[in-house]
């Protein structure tokens, strides 16, 4: 099941649940076939940060092999399966958690300013609200800047320099595919008025929660929301400004703010 690209869902059960019980090592060997998996905290990713700037990506051969699976496991089962471009129907975008690195962030509170700066998933394992990401100071949990290069980018860069051909995608990837599961973002300092700010890319959160607000801001900004909650912010809950665009779907819950629910300027 894991292989055949439901990851995301498995850890958010009880199957995944009862792993809580060994070695998290378990997941880095078996879960993902071989591909590889951050699990936050260890001793190579000790925190969240760590894990969204040091995760490694998958082989192409790893890539090849998990999008066969996933076509295997959809005819086996009846479900709809694999849309164009390799997407499943639980997924945000073409064969993500494989692609694109994936960080497994288990049970706990983390006092950290998130920077997504190149494109991973980032999974909470377990219940709801057991994998909090609480922004300190006056920063929120999470943010999407537009921010940082990954491996890819660093070696397209430098084929550039040698008169190779690179798209400007490939060159240059700063998060804006990412996908947020399984997280509760928060607002530490009650004066701050949001837990995720999403001023770049087409980032996809899944069942996260957020207690304080979300601003969306920029024309090229295109955040989705699924099956999430939005909730006791200071100001608006979700907050869509200079041309943004928000999709929300899957019976999201915006509530308990404290003005608009939601304010599109």
């Amino acid at each position: 099941n894991c292989r055949a690209g439901g990851l995301r869902e498995w850890c958010s059960t009880w199957r995944g649940t009862c792993r809580a019980f060994a070695d998290t090592s378990w997941f880095e060997r078996n879960v993902r076939g071989g591909v590889g998996l951050a699990v936050v905290p260890s001793e190579a990713y000790p925190t969240v940060q760590a894990g969204v700037s040091r995760a490694r990506a998958a082989s192409a051969a790893a890539v090849a092999a998990a999008v066969a699976a996933r076509a295997r496991f959809a005819a086996s089962s009846g479900s709809r399966g694999v849309r164009g471009g390799g997407e499943t129907d639980d997924d945000a975008s073409p064969r993500v958690g494989v692609e694109i690195p994936a960080v497994l962030v288990t049970p706990g509170a983390y006092a950290e300013n998130v920077r997504i700066t190149r494109s991973v998933v980032l999974l909470g394992w377990g219940a709801e609200g057991t994998v909090r990401v609480e922004g300190t100071g006056w920063e929120p949990a999470l943010a999407f800047a537009g921010l940082g290069v990954d491996e890819r980018g660093e070696r397209a860069a430098s084929g550039a320099a040698n008169n190779a051909v690179v798209s400007s995608e490939a060159a240059r990837d700063t998060g804006g595919r990412a996908v947020c599961a399984n997280l509760t973002l928060r607002c530490r300092n009650r004066m701050q008025a949001y837990a995720a700010i999403v001023v770049a890319g087409t980032p996809f959160f899944q069942r996260c929660v957020f207690e304080g607000g979300a601003l969306v801001l920029g024309g090229a900004t295109k955040p989705t929301f699924s099956r999430c909650a939005i909730r006791e912010s200071r100001g608006a809950g979700c907050r869509v400004t200079d041309h943004g665009v928000a999709e929300m779907r899957d019976a999201c819950v915006v509530e308990k703010n404290g003005t608009y629910g939601l304010c599109l300027e």
